[in-house]
């Protein structure tokens, strides 16, 4: 009986080394693919500074931005008392008051009696090189019909798609301001704000 077990091939005799290489061969296919799969994914997906800086460009200007269309009147073209132009080209009157330059998204005007009449203006305009954008805000003021005066610039948004400028529209019935703002990262973010300036509601 010992004699006849030990003839028996052994189950514990292990792989050959065909069945070793295929093996080999099979892994490092499936390990290539899955290498591979994961580097597209990674350089598809945006990088957390592009994401960061998208979450600032959004909070900066929402700042500023709400501020602005709180003292605007709901009017549009601007009137006396002040309003917003969402023309792309500027070329309508006033769209351009503070001399910015690039594209205009809104340009918002209002004015304030305090012993005297003076005009302000926030005009927020897409700026970009070609392969970058921002979109800065401009302002100035006037007394009375005088020029307009004391022109600054604050850039809000770093790192946009130069090839897509938001475009502004306002919904008069809805009082809403909205544009969307394109990343280079590819992601969009759609800011909306209202305007709540007193003379809307009480005329």
């Amino acid at each position: 009986m010992s004699a006849e077990h030990d003839n028996q091939p052994s189950r514990d005799a292990g792989f050959t080394l065909i069945e070793m290489t295929v093996s080999l061969v099979i892994m490092g296919t499936v390990m290539a693919a899955l290498a591979l799969a994961v580097s597209v994914t990674l350089l598809a997906t945006p990088t957390a500074s592009d994401r960061i800086d998208d979450s600032r460009a959004t909070r900066g200007l929402t700042t500023w931005l709400t501020q602005d269309t709180t003292s605007t009147p709901n009017v549009i073209p601007a009137g006396p008392l002040g309003g917003m132009n969402t023309s792309p080209t500027g070329a309508a009157s006033g769209a351009n008051d503070c001399g910015g330059t690039g594209q205009n998204i809104v340009h918002m005007t209002w004015t304030e009696t305090f012993e005297s009449t003076a005009t302000y203006v926030a005009n927020y305009r897409f700026v970009g090189d070609g392969i970058t954008a921002r979109v800065a805000r401009y302002t100035c003021s006037r007394q009375g019909t005088g020029p307009f005066t004391t022109a600054r610039a604050q850039f809000l948004t770093p790192k946009l798609d130069a090839t897509t400028p938001p475009i502004g529209d306002f919904d008069t019935t809805a009082n809403l301001l909205s544009f969307t703002l394109t990343g280079q990262s590819g992601e969009t973010v759609l800011i909306e704000t209202s305007s709540r300036n007193p003379l809307d509601f009480f005329p």
